[in-house]
């Protein structure tokens, strides 16, 4: 059993706020128990601290990538303003840092992690609701998840004969919890206080998971 605050790996987040108040969103190309990704997913560029890299060399990364086509910020140091630090499963923890950039302008991306860079309002992940879905009511899950993921939902239905909660399914968990605390911090920057958030809500079921290694396993033999 691993202690909730240990870190085994760490990540860097990014939340972008433009000058109409909007932040950066990516949609995520794949799935990841670890860090509890669903492919079709929105989310904030994240990205994973390589082993002796820091998380400003991390931020530079992720900033200059082709994830967020190189977009400008105003900030001279990437990780002055750090948001809060979240558990996205044991031992994993996200690292969100506050940035802003210099405009509105973005250029398409190339990259295969992530895809559908766009402006988001800010009250979009909160005012969403986890799923809880039947075999009678799979039409109403969100449009941009990959068919691998509804088969993957279907075939915990009917293994299960009951309606689930499959957690936010819209976006990717941690996600709320980091613009609250950007609100938070909005009401008193100077004596903002970054959060520790151990747990996440809107967490994917592992059996999720659990069936899209087996059908990576199914592609992958045919």
């Amino acid at each position: 059993m691993i202690p909730e605050l240990t870190e085994i790996k760490a990540g860097v987040g990014a939340l972008i706020i433009n000058p109409d108040g909007k932040f950066l969103s990516v949609m995520e190309n794949h799935s990841r128990f670890d860090n509890q990704k669903i492919k079709g997913m929105l989310s904030f560029p994240i990205d994973t601290v390589e082993s002796g890299e820091t998380h400003e060399e991390a931020m530079q990364r992720l900033l200059m990538g082709e994830e967020v086509g190189g977009i400008e910020v105003t900030e001279t140091s990437l990780t002055e303003m750090i948001l809060n630090r979240t558990q996205l499963n044991p031992g994993i923890w996200l690292y969100t840092y506050l940035l802003h950039s210099k405009n509105d302008l973005l250029r398409p991306g190339n990259a295969k992690d992530v895809s559908e860079i766009s402006w988001q309002n800010l009250r979009s992940p909160l005012d969403t609701i986890d799923y809880t879905i039947s075999l009678s009511n799979m039409d109403s899950l969100p449009e941009s998840l990959d068919r691998s993921v509804r088969d993957a939902i279907n075939k915990v239905l009917e293994k299960q004969r009951r309606a689930i909660n499959f957690g936010n399914l819209l976006w990717r968990p941690g996600i709320k919890e980091t613009i609250q605390d950007y609100f938070n911090y909005l009401k008193s920057p100077t004596g903002y206080i970054p959060r520790v958030n151990e747990q996440v809500s809107g967490r994917t079921p592992i059996e999720i998971f659990d069936f899209l290694e087996e059908y990576k396993e199914e592609e992958f033999n045919h």
